[in-house]
């Protein structure tokens, strides 16, 4: 078939020689509609028909040039006189079903398709027809179905794609229209995974039907929505791409349409404004929503967007505001309710946080970080059970928070739940075993249940792990002197040369004092001859610390003596303990009990007064 046009001449001649020659009509058809004759390959195909009226290949290349000149009705009936006549014709059941789906005929379509498979399983580009017919008969024609069968038909729709991306893994559209139909059934996770496989094939799929200001907003709503889930993964250099193509996909719709005709196309300059505001391009997001207010002033979620970022940047009455606004324009927007009560809370307006709060739990009640957000707000209001209660709810989700047990322990501690709080203390060190000041709670709790030793073992290991906290051991553990009901284990103390010397002799000093055995006043000695410091020197960061250090062990020295009667050398050591630390309440304290027992009860008075 080379030389077409000796061909032609070829079958004419033969018709001139025998004009009932159903071959040569027929080939003459071909060579015709090879040659874009369209008329004159019809006029051969129906004379081999009326030659040959079972002759089912002449229906079907007949019918293939209605179909392709639009005329689907004619073709329709060629091909199903071709399939009377030849049952087994796969081809004919293919194209009768394009045929049929230009006829809005989709369930007689799917059939074709169906028949079609039963001879060529393998062919990908059949189920991608099959799978989209599936999914279009429920979407446009019959939308009012009863919910199963809608189901029943999407799921076909997905079975279609699968089988055609099992045969061919690289098919964009088939991705493109499994995305969609998952988009449908409210799968955004596995509809982003295939439309993010449509950017990387083949992204102007996205906007392949027209070049407008609405498909590029689509196609860079999909890139924002994969980019938030590439954050909630921490893969941050996707995010960061996808984020940067819907700026790209953003900025290419303001541009088709400059006019701005629609306000919906504040739509392009508030999505744009968050993408930036990902991208810490916290400027450029700023003008972004100031451009969709000035679109749209009745855009709530653009007011909730930029309440985020001037919260962001510690804006906080701002925050309020814009949240307020957002609230406003839009009661439904209830996530405002919980970004507002972030900008009061972090406002120190903790009753204006907690209604906030409120207000989202009771939408959401079932929201874990509400709780444990709302529970921060009650232990500041001292509403200490209904934290309890909010940080449990918390608790009852993972991963493990170890935040939440340390203050879930601190408001039991306000309810005398010592017990309560020493096993969320516990929970909390062994995530954070080198955290100085839960071991100073614990041993609180400890101390107030009753478990001297195990209190004081916490101070030690308080004090091991940041001396800073000594003060605070005093005034808890040094100072009473009803602490000590029952003797502790020295052994707990010993010193040992890897530890800082001064505080470990400290420590078993406070031991000896408190289990009644000697050896006090000679840890107290040895813990000022190795930290000791003049009076006087001067105070940068290091000589404060330890100026505090060495106030604490003049009181400890002060405490012994003053306990074995020796009040005289216990002023001594509280004078120049507050000498070291003006501010030591303690000692003020300790030397008001001294001036009592001196019989000086106005200084004592001025004493107690200043502790």
């Amino acid at each position: 078939m080379g030389n077409k046009k000796g061909a032609l001449e070829d079958y004419t001649q033969a018709i001139r020689l025998n004009p009932q020659c159903t071959m040569a009509y027929y080939n003459q058809g071909f060579v015709r509609w090879q040659q874009k004759d369209a008329q004159g390959a019809i006029a051969d195909y129906s004379q081999a028909i009326r030659l040959d009226s079972r002759h089912a290949t002449a229906y079907y290349h007949r019918g293939s040039i209605y179909h392709t000149s639009g005329e689907y009705k004619a073709a329709l009936v060629d091909y199903n006189d071709a399939i009377r006549i030849s049952p087994h014709y796969a081809d004919a059941y293919k194209h009768r079903a394009i045929v049929r789906d230009r006829l809005r005929d989709k369930p007689g379509a799917i059939a074709d398709y169906t028949k079609y498979l039963q001879y060529y399983p393998n062919n990908d580009q059949v189920y991608y027809y099959r799978g989209t017919l599936f999914y279009q008969l429920m979407s446009a024609r019959f939308p009012r179905r009863p919910l199963i069968y809608q189901l029943k038909n999407y799921q076909q729709a997905l079975t279609d794609c699968d089988q055609a991306l099992r045969l061919n893994s690289e098919y964009a559209e088939v991705y493109y229209n499994r995305g969609t139909t998952y988009s449908v059934l409210g799968n955004q996770q596995r509809q982003l995974a295939d439309y993010e496989k449509v950017l990387r094939l083949n992204p102007d799929l996205f906007i392949r039907h027209n070049y407008t200001a609405k498909a590029f907003l689509n196609r860079a709503k999909i890139h924002s929505e994969i980019a938030a889930t590439k954050l909630k993964t921490k893969s941050y250099a996707q995010a960061i791409e996808h984020y940067t193509q819907a700026i790209a996909d953003y900025t290419q719709a303001i541009r088709i349409d400059p006019n701005y005709s629609n306000p919906d196309y504040a739509t392009a300059y508030a999505n744009r404004g968050v993408a930036h505001a990902q991208l810490n391009k916290h400027q450029l997001a700023i003008q972004d929503y100031q451009e969709a207010l000035r679109l749209n002033p009745g855009y709530a979620q653009v007011y909730y967007s930029r309440g985020n970022l001037r919260y962001h940047f510690t804006d906080y009455s701002g925050a309020v505001q814009d949240h307020s606004t957002a609230l406003m324009l839009n009661p439904d927007l209830i996530e405002a309710y919980y970004a507002r009560g972030d900008a009061h809370s972090a406002s120190s307006k903790y009753q204006e946080a907690e209604a906030d709060d409120n207000e989202f739990l009771r939408f959401y009640p079932k929201h874990a970080t509400a709780h444990y957000k709302r529970g921060n707000v009650r232990l500041e209001l001292a509403k200490y059970p209904e934290a309890v209660a909010d940080y449990s709810v918390f608790l009852r989700s993972p991963p493990l928070h170890a935040e939440a047990y340390y203050k879930r322990a601190d408001a039991r501690v306000q309810l005398k739940d010592n017990q309560g709080a020493i096993e969320d203390y516990n929970y909390f060190i062994s995530l954070k075993p080198n955290y100085a000041e839960a071991y100073y709670k614990r041993g609180m709790a400890r101390e107030d249940g009753g478990d001297v030793e195990g209190a004081a073992a916490d101070y030690h290991q308080a004090l091991q792990l940041n001396p800073q906290l000594v003060k605070l051991y005093t005034n808890r553990g040094v100072a009473r002197d009803d602490m000590a009901n029952k003797p502790i284990g020295l052994a707990e103390f010993s010193i040992r040369p890897n530890l800082p010397s001064p505080v470990a002799y400290n420590n078993r000093g406070v031991a000896h004092r408190q289990s009644q055995t000697p050896g006090a006043l000679t840890d107290y000695d040895v813990a000022l001859s190795q930290d000791s410091l003049a009076v006087g020197e001067t105070e940068d960061v290091n000589k404060v610390l330890r100026h505090n250090l060495d106030s604490v062990f003049y009181n400890n020295q002060g405490v012994a003596r003053y306990q074995a009667g020796d009040f005289a050398e216990a002023l001594t050591n509280y004078n120049t303990a507050i000498q070291l630390a003006p501010n030591s309440a303690i000692a003020y304290y300790n030397r008001g009990l001294v001036d009592q027992e001196l019989q000086d009860n106005q200084k004592a008075i001025a004493e107690y007064n200043e502790a």
